[in-house]
């Protein structure tokens, strides 16, 4: 019996110990983070421009934000010779609008699922071809068509084309476009946007005044 109320007091004992060590740990550990922490808020707070400075736009968003352009407004100095994804007799190929600088310039914005839009290309094609030296006109099919180069091939080479009487390598276009989407931003199709030779946004309109119904719209 003596043996046994020996054992457990040396057991008490060792349990004291170990609990006496693991607290001191805690503590240790407790007290290297608290003076981590401190260190870390004077390094903080010592250097204002290291506390305070925001993050560059540009590195916060590698985007570019283009403003949405109105009756009135003027296009961007950029915009002339920003580079454009076209397609032309079944080819693709990059180029810009500073061959239409000086012009009055109609963006026809339009998707292979409006029939009107295509069905309309015909007589504008012959407006412009009566008046190249004042007018310029170039479709536009933007990324928000949910088109892209396959669909518009398969669109004029089937039954799209036959209905309209377009063919794919008939078709001129800018294709696949985000730049002129985010400046005219619309919700329908077809979409016009006249831009007068000085570079001024003069109509946006969903009817197509390129008519022969119509007087020669703001063409001197």
């Amino acid at each position: 019996m003596k043996n046994f109320y020996w054992g457990r007091r040396e057991l008490s004992k060792k349990i004291c110990l170990i609990e006496h060590t693991a607290l001191n740990n805690q503590t240790c550990t407790l007290r290297i983070f608290i003076a981590l922490l401190l260190a870390f808020q004077m390094l903080l707070f010592s250097n204002p421009v290291l506390a305070q400075s925001p993050i560059p736009e540009a590195a916060a968003c590698p985007c570019t934000q283009i403003p949405e352009l109105r009756v009135g407004d003027k296009v961007p100095a950029g915009f002339w010779s920003h580079k454009h994804l076209f397609v032309s007799q079944g080819d693709t190929l990059r180029r810009d609008f500073t061959e239409h600088k000086g012009k009055m310039l109609v963006l026809g914005f339009w998707a292979t699922w409006c029939s009107a839009c295509l069905k309309n290309q015909p007589e504008i094609e012959s407006y412009v071809q009566s008046h190249t030296k004042d007018l310029a006109v170039i479709r536009v099919n933007p990324n928000r068509s949910k088109d892209n180069l396959k669909t518009i091939e398969k669109a004029l080479n089937g039954q799209v084309g036959k209905f309209t009487g377009i063919g794919f390598k008939d078709m001129v276009s800018v294709i696949e476009d985000g730049y002129l989407q985010q400046l005219f931003p619309n919700r329908g199709f077809p979409y016009y946007v006249w831009i007068n030779k000085y570079g001024v946004v003069q109509l946006i309109t969903y009817r197509n005044l390129l008519d022969q119904k119509f007087d020669k719209p703001y063409i001197d």
